[in-house]
């Protein structure tokens, strides 16, 4: 099993555009779009912008039925969230790479955070190995930590452009 969680991640890592191939990406894009706007006014009201992390999951449990819940409905509220925050993620990159004189630092930087961040995902999902909760608690991490990485990139954008 460990071989297995191992190969998978070695795969994660060794493709950078997996990112962007992921099963959060296949959301409605009216849905997305929407959750990215949200997520803009929540930020110009928010200069930090921590209180936004949660904001789409909290949008998507609105929408589902009082007494549903689920793993799966948890995992599709993160992934739904990890869309929008990659999206934003995809335009903040490309505005930083353009404000930027030499995008290599930019590259290492984002290649390294992205190493970081899967490592962090399994260190927290491997606690719940082998039940139902380890996608759930995957998805959540993996989002939260993409918002994060959201914030730094426009805290950056402010001081170059």
């Amino acid at each position: 099993m460990v071989r297995l969680w191992v190969a998978a991640l070695a795969l994660l890592l060794a493709a950078p555009c997996a990112f962007a191939q992921g099963p959060w990406t296949q959301t409605d894009p009216h849905s997305l779009e929407g959750d990215q706007q949200h997520i803009e006014r929540c930020l110009a009201e928010d200069d930090a912008g921590y209180s936004c992390v949660g904001l789409v999951q909290s949008l998507c449990y609105d929408d589902l039925p009082e007494d549903f819940a689920s793993g799966a409905s948890d995992r599709a509220c993160n992934w739904r969230a990890l869309a929008a925050w990659e999206a934003l993620m995809a335009a903040s990159l490309k505005r930083l790479a353009a404000a930027l004189p030499d995008g290599a630092a930019l590259d290492a930087a984002q290649a390294a955070w992205e190493r970081a961040m899967l490592a962090d995902v399994g260190l927290e999902s491997d606690l719940y190995r082998g039940g139902s909760l380890m996608g759930v608690v995957a998805a959540r991490a993996r989002s939260d930590a993409t918002a994060l990485r959201v914030l730094r990139l426009r805290q950056i954008l402010q001081t170059v452009e």
